[in-house]
């Protein structure tokens, strides 16, 4: 046995990771600083504040669909770490600032309290309905593991209301996706990946030589998530349902 070689063959595996590890922290960073930027825009300019949580989720939202579409995976290290990212900000830092009384750090963050309690409450409930959803999905086949994965990041950041109005229109956006891929026989879907495949290689001169092609019958359910989102100021469908005089 060649213990040298053996040695030199780790400091070279360590030495190719951490170029990675730095890019990804640097990566992290810096979206966390743009958000904090556009953020803190909106509550100069607007002066009611709230909005870091709401860009951050859109931030990561799209990040996630994005991947989702064109790549038809959602990293592990990406989900991981947006949701603890998620859980220090939700469940550490905004009970610490409203211990300490700092009322305008948590106006600036937005973070929205829950009914039965605080901040953290809030998060914990978003994130126990995730759970539920994404354990009893994935057990029937239902979601893949970084689309429930994406789901404990949307409940911890956004909390169990917002969560919930979010999940019913995406439930909305996933079945209108489906029967529209379904009836173009695959082709809307596969058309979107040819897009999304061709932003990223245009923008970051790196060819995809052998993409993951989705079938006929699949769609990326991160991208439904994504579209609740955005659709959520103008369509609310949880709040129409519990409106609704039965």
């Amino acid at each position: 046995m060649n213990i040298t070689s053996d040695i030199s063959s780790d400091q070279n595996e360590s030495l190719q990771q951490s170029p990675k590890t730095l890019t990804t922290v640097l990566l992290w960073t810096l979206g966390i600083t743009i958000c904090a930027v556009i953020a803190t825009f909106f509550y100069l300019t607007t002066g009611t504040g709230g909005y870091f949580v709401i860009v951050l989720l859109y931030a990561l939202l799209f990040t996630a669909s994005y991947s989702d579409a064109a790549f038809r995976r959602i990293p592990n290290s990406f989900n991981y770490t947006a949701l603890i990212l998620t859980l220090l900000l939700m469940v550490v830092i905004c009970p610490l600032c409203e211990i300490l009384g700092w009322i305008n750090i948590l106006g600036w963050i937005g973070a929205s309290s829950s009914d039965w309690g605080g901040i953290a409450l809030e998060s914990l409930l978003g994130f126990g309905l995730c759970f539920m959803i994404g354990i009893i999905s994935f057990a029937v086949n239902g979601l893949g593991g970084g689309d429930a994965k994406l789901l404990l990041v949307l409940g911890a950041l956004a909390g169990f209301h917002l969560t919930l109005a979010i999940l019913v229109n995406t439930l909305a956006f996933a079945l209108v996706i489906g029967l529209l891929n379904l009836i173009s026989n695959g082709i809307l879907i596969r058309a979107l990946q040819r897009l999304l495949l061709k932003i990223y290689t245009t923008v970051f001169r790196h060819e995809i030589t052998e993409p993951i092609i989705f079938s006929r019958n699949e769609s990326p359910f991160s991208l439904a998530v994504f579209l609740g989102l955005i659709a959520l100021p103008f369509i609310n469908i949880h709040a129409y349902i519990m409106n609704f005089n039965w």
